[in-house]
């Protein structure tokens, strides 16, 4: 049953993130350029490698972090605070692969795919509608995600949080970093 369950959470979260996101991303993006009368920004000689780069490091981060979510943490993506429970829960804390240096790797990852939509229509409202969207998800960590991974893990959570981005990779901190701040 655990293994069906995370077949279908990986398959729901493929579905929402990877095809009906990007689909709505793009429509949206373009339907507010046309009501605003924004034309496409830059050239697409470079927004097209860029939104490629881009699309490849979120890409890289989602199924980097998904792998290490599954093998090591022995739960799933597909798990909305106690409200969607389609993967199973994660039973360990992950603090190594991705998330070694940012504590939501999904996150960036999405996000930074999400964000090679509009470079490469050239979407000023897209810009500006990822910008919103990424706001909001830094409240939905703070006060949702963050209370319950400390409830679920403690001290172990708490320590680690300490070390590690929150959302963009960065090096982890060093005690004397951590101890200098």
């Amino acid at each position: 049953m655990r293994t069906v369950r995370h077949i279908l959470g990986l398959v729901a979260g493929f579905g929402f993130h990877g095809v009906i996101m990007p689909f709505a991303i793009y429509h949206v993006n373009l339907f507010c350029d046309r009501l605003l009368g924004f034309y496409p920004f830059g050239d697409f000689s470079w927004r097209k490698p860029v939104a490629i780069a881009f699309l490849s490091i979120g890409l890289l981060f989602v199924f980097w972090a998904n792998t290490y979510l599954v093998i090591i943490g022995k739960g799933g993506p597909f798990n909305y605070h106690r409200v969607v429970k389609i993967s199973p829960k994660t039973e360990r804390l992950v603090t190594g692969g991705p998330y070694r240096f940012t504590r939501n790797p999904m996150a960036f990852g999405a996000f930074t795919a999400y964000l090679s939509i509009p470079i490469f229509i050239g979407s000023i409202s897209g810009i500006l509608l990822f910008f919103f969207f990424f706001f909001l998800a830094l409240l939905y960590f703070r006060n949702i995600e963050e209370p319950r991974l400390l409830e679920e893990f403690g001290d172990e959570y708490a320590r680690y949080r300490e070390r590690v981005s929150q959302i963009l990779p960065l090096p982890p901190k060093s005690k004397k970093t951590r101890d200098a701040s």
